[in-house]
Order: C-alpha cells, then structure tokens, then sequence
C-alpha cells in the first residue's frame, strides 16, 4: 500500500482529482420534495393573505372613526362619519354635515382626506340598520355619537368582522371567527 500513489487512495478521485456534487436522481428526489411542500403550503398562504386583508381593512376602520371621535374632541367640532354600504364602499369623515366618499378629496377634515373606499370586491360592507347613506356625527363636547348608535359588518369569504360604534362614541371591533383573525369574538 506504500507505494500506491496517493490518488488511488482516496475514493472517489479520478486522475488525481476529487469529484464533488450531486447526481441527477439526487438533484430530481429534492426538487420533487420541495415542489410537494410548495403545493401543500401555497393555499394555506393565499388563505392567510385573505384573513389578514379583511383584519386589516377592519383595523383601518376602527381607526379612521376613532381618529374622527378623537378630532371631535380636541378641536370641540363636530365631525361626521359617511358611511356608504355595498360592493363599492366606501368610509369617510368631515366637519361638514355630509361628503362624497367617493372622491378621494370628497371628505376633509383641516384639509386632510379622511376617506377608506374598498380596493376590491372580496369584503363587502353592510350596515346594522340597512340605512341608506348612514351617518354618524361625534359631538364637539365629548365625543359621542348619541342616536348614532351601529355596527358595520365587513363580509369576506374568511369569516365577518364588526366595528361597533356605541351611543357614547366607543369604537371597537371583533369577529365572527375570533381564532381565524387573532381578534376578539363577538
């Protein structure tokens, strides 16, 4: 064995040098395990990105109104949150008595838009009381929405989430699925 050259004596090496790398059927079985656990998880992600769009839509929601109370409070004036319902929804809120939440510019508050419209049709919005062009004013002294008083439903194939909005102006959200959202149930 001493006088083999040293090439001989490591396996795998073919004129003195080694062979590094992987086989086609090597490179074939991890392709074809990984494209199986890309199959298995691509639905659970698109299911993911459908619950985290209908929880974010209903935290910009509870924002937009709680950022209208807020002003309400602190500039003593009363703002007023339109609620358009339907497939093109659309939230908007203003000093004026109404607005068009539909335009872009169609609510202001101090020259700020404060408007949410729908991005597409897979959240639907609907109204507590089914009321055309729903409003609610937050008054300038403490901010409550006296016999203002609902709930907008967000409808989504992932489940249905609720702003609550109550006589004294409290804004909150829950869902009909609590665990589907990580938000909590109605």
């Amino acid at each position: 064995m001493r006088n083999q050259p040293y090439a001989q004596l490591v396996k795998g090496t073919e004129n003195g040098m080694k062979k590094y790398g992987y086989t086609l059927v090597q490179l074939m079985v991890g392709i074809s395990i990984i494209s199986i656990l890309l199959t298995a998880g691509i639905p659970s992600f698109a299911e993911f990105q459908r619950r985290q769009e209908l929880r974010q839509i209903l935290l910009q929601t509870k924002q937009l109104i709680s950022e209208a109370r807020h002003i309400a409070i602190v500039h003593r004036k009363n703002i007023t949150v339109v609620v358009d319902t339907g497939d093109r929804w659309c939230i908007g809120a203003t000093t004026d008595l109404t607005c068009d939440c539909q335009q872009i510019t169609g609510c202001q508050i101090n020259d700020i838009a404060f408007t949410l419209t729908a991005k597409n049709n897979d959240v639907v919005l609907s109204e507590s009381r089914n009321r055309v062009g729903t409003k609610i004013v937050f008054t300038a002294s403490y901010g409550t929405a006296y016999g203002f008083a609902t709930t907008l439903r967000l409808n989504s194939v992932m489940g249905v989430g609720k702003v609550i909005i109550n006589n004294l102006g409290r804004v909150r959200m829950c869902t009909d699925t609590a665990s589907a959202l990580g938000m909590q149930q109605c």
